[in-house]
C-alpha cells in the first residue's frame, strides 16, 4: 500500500465557462445498459449547480463512521454468502465490479475494482459557495469529446484547447453535476468549480473505459482518513514512536470549514479507530497540514532498507505530485547497520559521523531518502514493490567482494552501473570515443547514460559485456560482480 498526493497553482476562470461546464452542453451522449439494481436518484444534497447555495443540514463527516480508502463503504462491501445450513461459508464479491468514492475533502476519486482500490485519481471540486455535493449517485450518461454552449449565447465551442470539459464526460446528476475533463489542469487538487468534479484528461478518459451507466457513486466530505490494516508483511518489525501497528492515516484540509475543532476531531477519529499516535506526534501533524496541503501517517506498508526490514511509520507531507516521503532515521540506521548520532552544534542526527538534514518530529528525527543517502554518500533508489511494500534500494556496487561504488540507482528501464569504477576493479581499460560520443571498454564500444559526465551501464548489458567470465547479479542490497 502507498499513497499518492497533489499540488498547483490556482487558475482563475470566468464564472460563464465553469457554469456552462456544469450544465452540460455536451454531444454525442450514449447510454450502455446500466447495472441490475443500480442508483440512479440524486441525493437530497443535490440541489443543481444554478446558484451559491448553503451547505444542507449534516454537510460534513459521517457522525457514524471512520473513512478510509482501504476500506470500502458498507453499501459496497461483499455479501456473507450462507450454506445449507444456514452457517457462513464465505463471502461474495460486491454488487458492482466498479464501485466510485469521491472523497470531496481530499480532492480524490477512487475507483474500486471487483472489491479493490484499483486507482486513485486527484481531482478538483466546487469551491465552498458552490460546494460538491455529498450522497449516493451514479453514472447517468457518458460524453466523447463534449461540445461547450455558452449560456450567453456566445457560438459553441467544439473539442479542443478552448473546451473547458475536456475529452470526456460522465454525469452522475439530473441537475447538471458530472465528472469532466479539464483544459485547467492546474485547478486539480483545488476547489475552485461550481460543484463539478474535474479530472486530468488522460485520467478521465481511463476512467470513462472503466465505468459504465448505472456505476455507482459514492460522494463523502472527510478530512481525516483512518483505518487500521493488517501489514503487509506481519512479522515484520513493529514501528515505535506511540503508532498504532498497521495505522494508515491521512490528513487533509477542512476545504469547507466543516470542523469546529481539527485537533478534537482527529483524535476523536483516531480513537473511534482504535488506533493510538502519540499526541506530540498528532500536534505536529496538524500543524504540518496547515503547511503543507496533505499529511500522511503509514504504519501499515512493510518498509525495507535493502532485504532489511526497517521498524517505524513512514511520513509524507505534500501533495500527490511532490510528496516527500521521511523515514525515521534511527529505524534507518539500525536496518542498515551504521552508527548514528547527534551533532549539538548543528541541531541534527549524523550517520557514521556525517550530519543528516533531517526534520526533528515530537522529539524523533525524519529525513527523505536524499537526505539519508547524501549524509552517506549513497545513492539510495524509493521502490515500490509488486507486492506492497516498499524498499530503499543502497546503490552499491561490489566487485569481488570490494564495494567500488555507492552510486548505482534503479529506473523503469532497469538497475544502471557507474562504468568506470567497475572496469577499473576488473582491470579493464576504459576511454571515451569522442566520435561515436559512447564509453570503450576493452576495444568494444559500450551504449550508456551519462549523467553529470559520468557514463552508467544497465546491468544486463553490463553482463553481455563481460560474458561468461563475470556474474553480475542485481539484489535489493546492490548489485555484485564476481567470477
Amino acid at each position: 500500500m502507498s499513497f499518492r498526493r497533489r499540488t498547483g497553482r490556482v487558475r482563475r476562470v470566468s464564472l460563464g465557462v465553469f457554469w456552462s461546464a456544469i450544465l452540460l452542453g455536451v454531444t454525442v451522449f450514449f447510454a450502455p445498459a446500466p447495472y441490475p439494481g443500480a442508483v440512479a436518484q440524486a441525493a437530497a444534497t443535490d440541489v443543481g449547480p444554478v446558484a451559491p447555495r448553503d451547505f444542507p443540514p449534516g454537510y460534513g463527516p459521517d457522525p457514524m463512521r471512520v473513512f478510509s480508502p482501504y476500506v470500502l463503504p458498507e453499501d459496497a462491501r461483499a455479501e456473507v454468502v450462507l450454506g445449507p445450513d444456514g452457517l457462513p461459508t464465505g463471502t461474495a464479491p460486491p454488487k458492482e465490479p466498479v464501485y466510485l468514492v469521491l472523497n470531496v475533502a481530499a480532492r480524490r476519486l477512487y475507483a474500486y475494482v471487483d472489491g479493490r482500490l484499483a486507482r486513485t485519481y486527484p481531482v478538483a471540486v466546487g469551491r465552498p459557495e458552490h460546494h460538491t455535493p455529498i450522497g449516493s449517485y451514479s453514472i447517468l450518461s457518458k460524453a466523447v469529446y463534449p461540445t461547450w454552449v455558452p449560456p450567453d449565447g456566445r457560438p459553441p465551442i467544439p473539442p479542443g484547447p478552448d473546451n473547458p470539459l475536456g475529452s470526456r464526460w460522465l454525469g452522475w446528476s439530473r441537475s447538471g453535476f458530472g465528472l469532466h475533463g479539464t483544459n485547467a489542469a492546474d485547478s486539480i487538487g483545488q476547489a475552485v468549480s461550481l460543484g463539478c468534479v474535474r479530472l486530468h484528461n488522460a485520467d478521465i478518459e481511463e476512467l470513462f473505459e472503466l465505468v459504465k451507466v448505472g456505476t455507482p457513486l459514492k460522494i463523502v466530505y472527510e478530512p481525516v482518513e483512518v483505518a487500521v490494516l493488517a501489514r503487509a508483511a506481519p512479522d515484520g518489525p513493529i514501528p515505535p514512536h506511540g503508532v498504532t501497528l498497521g495505522l494508515t492515516l491521512a490528513l487533509h484540509p477542512d476545504v469547507y470549514r466543516r470542523l469546529p475543532d481539527y485537533r478534537l476531531f482527529l483524535r476523536d477519529r483516531l480513537k473511534a479507530a482504535g488506533a493510538e499516535v502519540d499526541p506530540e506526534l498528532t500536534d505536529w501533524l496538524v500543524q504540518a497540514l496547515a503547511k503543507c496541503g496533505a499529511v500522511e501517517l503509514d504504519a501499515h506498508t512493510t518498509v525495507a532498507v535493502g532485504s532489511r526490514p526497517m521498524a517505524g511509520p513512514v511520513l509524507r507531507l505534500g501533495g500527490d505530485s511532490g510528496a516527500a516521503s521521511l523515514v525515521p532515521v534511527r529505524a534507518f540506521s539500525e536496518a542498515l547497520a551504521v552508527t548514528i548520532g547527534w551533532d549539538e552544534s548543528l541541531g541534527c542526527p549524523t550517520l557514521d559521523g556525517r550530519a543528516v538534514q533531517a526534520t526533528v518530529v515530537a522529539g524523533r528525527s525524519y529525513a527523505t531518502p536524499a537526505e539519508l543517502g547524501g549524509a552517506l554518500g549513497m545513492r539510495l533508489d524509493w521502490v515500490e514493490e509488486s507486492d506492497g511494500c516498499v524498499c530503499l534500494v543502497p546503490g552499491l556496487v561490489y566487485v569481488n567482494g570490494n564495494l567500488v561504488s555507492k552510486q548505482a540507482f534503479r529506473s523503469p528501464g532497469g538497475t544502471y552501473v557507474p562504468l568506470r569504477p567497475v572496469a577499473e576493479a576488473l582491470y579493464l581499460g576504459v576511454w571515451w570515443d569522442e566520435g561515436a560520443l559512447c564509453p570503450v571498454v576493452a576495444g568494444r564500444p559500450v551504449a550508456a547514460l551519462v549523467i553529470d559526465g559520468r557514463s552508467y551501464v544497465e546491468a544486463a548489458a553490463l553482463a553481455e559485456l563481460l560474458g561468461d567470465s563475470q556474474c553480475v547479479l542485481v539484489t535489493p542490497d546492490g548489485v555484485f560482480i564476481t567470477r
